[in-house]
């Protein structure tokens, strides 16, 4: 492994990370988000799928970051999003040693903010799947402060090992389902499995549930007002009670974790 200046390199150049993510209406998470990637990664791409509140405005005001639109003619479609997910990335081939695939209320996280320090250490593996947390608290995050330095609390779920830090050269197709909870990767696929008994553990950290439950439940009701007719049938939406008794099952379930 070697370092150039402060950073750690591959072939004796920095480690360069592009990261692709979608966004809606995220003005509240998009300030704890720049905060976690923008020291991490070398260009953030953002997908606004027709925000009408602050979001763009934020973002704009970043160097690293650059804004297309997409449209889905007001819906929530996971279809749109699964062309984001699974095919925009490829553009990076030539550019960046590492892609990150992740929505903006998901954060990759190695302790000490050693990602880029991880990946080179680790540099043998193509694809990484991270240990799942789905966190949880009753008060929403103080900006200018670091979220996982607030919350820690929260409870291991195999859907958040999301595998969405990969290599571009190598993958040739990552094959997410929607949501990108699952993946079949293809290529020269060398997988990393987070098992935690490493110093430097990657973990995935998933902040939808936080700031109480009345918050998850109007946000709930903005996304289910946003679902295609063929969508309303899903039980996240079609269920006005489902975003309070997940949050209460957290709840029950959750630990603190050392971040």
């Amino acid at each position: 492994m070697r370092f150039f200046g402060h950073f750690p390199s591959i072939f004796g150049r920095p480690v360069k990370i592009w990261l692709y993510t979608i966004c809606w209406n995220e003005e509240e998470i998009i300030p704890f988000f720049l905060a976690h990637y923008l020291p991490l990664v070398d260009k953030i791409i953002v997908y606004d799928n027709e925000s009408d509140d602050a979001s763009v405005a934020i973002l704009s005001k970043y160097q690293k970051v650059e804004i297309r639109s997409i449209s889905s003619d007001g819906l929530n479609d996971e279809w749109v999003k699964d062309k984001v997910r699974n095919h925009y990335w490829k553009e990076a081939r030539e550019k960046a040693d590492y892609v990150i695939i992740t929505d903006m209320d998901e954060f990759f996280h190695v302790k000490g903010n050693g990602l880029k320090r991880f990946l080179t250490k680790n540099k043998q593996y193509s694809v990484f799947k991270p240990y799942g947390l789905n966190m949880i608290s009753r008060e929403f995050p103080q900006k200018g402060k670091k979220i996982y330095r607030q919350i820690k609390t929260g409870m291991y779920e195999d859907g958040w090992c999301k595998m969405g830090i990969f290599d571009p050269k190598r993958v040739k197709k990552m094959n997410f389902s929607l949501g990108c909870h699952t993946a079949e990767p293809e290529g020269d696929i060398r997988m990393y499995v987070e098992s935690l008994q490493a110093k430097d553990s990657l973990y995935m950290l998933h902040y939808k549930f936080i700031g109480g439950a009345e918050r998850i439940e109007k946000r709930y009701a903005l996304l289910a007002a946003r679902q295609p007719a063929q969508a309303q049938v899903n039980t996240r939406y079609s269920d006005p009670h489902f975003a309070r008794k997940r949050f209460n099952e957290i709840w029950e379930l959750r630990q603190e974790f050392l971040l």
